[in-house]
């Protein structure tokens, strides 16, 4: 039986409580605490495994215990993968269908799964930040509090997720449909390139020439 508080945050499920912060994160469900990484979503610590995160969020590498392995994600920010700290060996993989329900998994696998968010072993909701997400019913278990354009149609429905497109489509806050697209993981490699489709990032030298022309171009009315 599911029961939520009077801000639309699930409180109870089955036998698993669920506690909040004033940022409405999730700060404890049942005898599990999360720690998150100053005042953002991103979960640092469940109790059981910390999560090493680049400096705009994505999900590095995680450690249980003594084990820590590199976290690979896909285009969907969904976990895939986890490799061995010098990058040869495969310690884990999940696969998913398109709505997050898992198809297939292998090894020692963290708490993060589908959308990189925290899974709750009990029930395989997933936490997206202000709601939580049911792969099984390819929903939220409870309404959006954001009133969003009813177009395109499917936004009219407020417990939809990603406007029933998870193969293009992700949901980062728990409010809004954000394109899946670029993301996946970071790979430290000299030069730095970022997998998923990102693509390495090159800066191209500026021409000495074309800077001393555009200096002496005006541009008037």
């Amino acid at each position: 039986t599911l029961a939520f508080d009077a801000f639309e945050r699930k409180i109870t499920d089955g036998s698993t409580s669920y506690a909040y912060d004033s940022l409405d994160r999730t700060t404890t469900s049942s005898t599990t605490s999360f720690t998150y990484d100053g005042g953002s979503n991103k979960l640092i610590s469940d109790g059981t495994s910390h999560y090493a995160r680049t400096p705009d969020g994505a999900l590095l590498a995680s450690s249980q215990g003594d084990t820590p392995q590199f976290s690979i994600t896909d285009r969907h920010t969904d976990l895939v993968a986890g490799l061995s700290v010098d990058g040869t060996t495969v310690t884990s993989s999940t696969t998913y269908d398109p709505f997050g329900q898992k198809t297939a998994t292998n090894g020692t696998t963290p708490a993060l799964d589908y959308q990189s968010g925290w899974t709750d072993p009990g029930n395989g909701d997933v936490n997206m930040a202000a709601r939580w997400y049911q792969p099984g019913s390819r929903a939220f278990t409870s309404r959006d509090t954001w009133l969003l354009d009813p177009s395109p149609a499917a936004q009219a429905n407020r417990h939809v997720y990603a406007n029933s497109d998870p193969v293009n489509g992700t949901d980062p806050t728990g409010h809004n449909r954000a394109c899946a697209c670029g993301g996946g993981s970071v790979f430290l490699r000299s030069g730095g390139s970022r997998g998923g489709g990102g693509g390495s990032k090159a800066t191209r030298p500026k021409s000495k020439s074309k800077t001393k022309t555009r200096a002496k171009t005006s541009y008037r009315d």
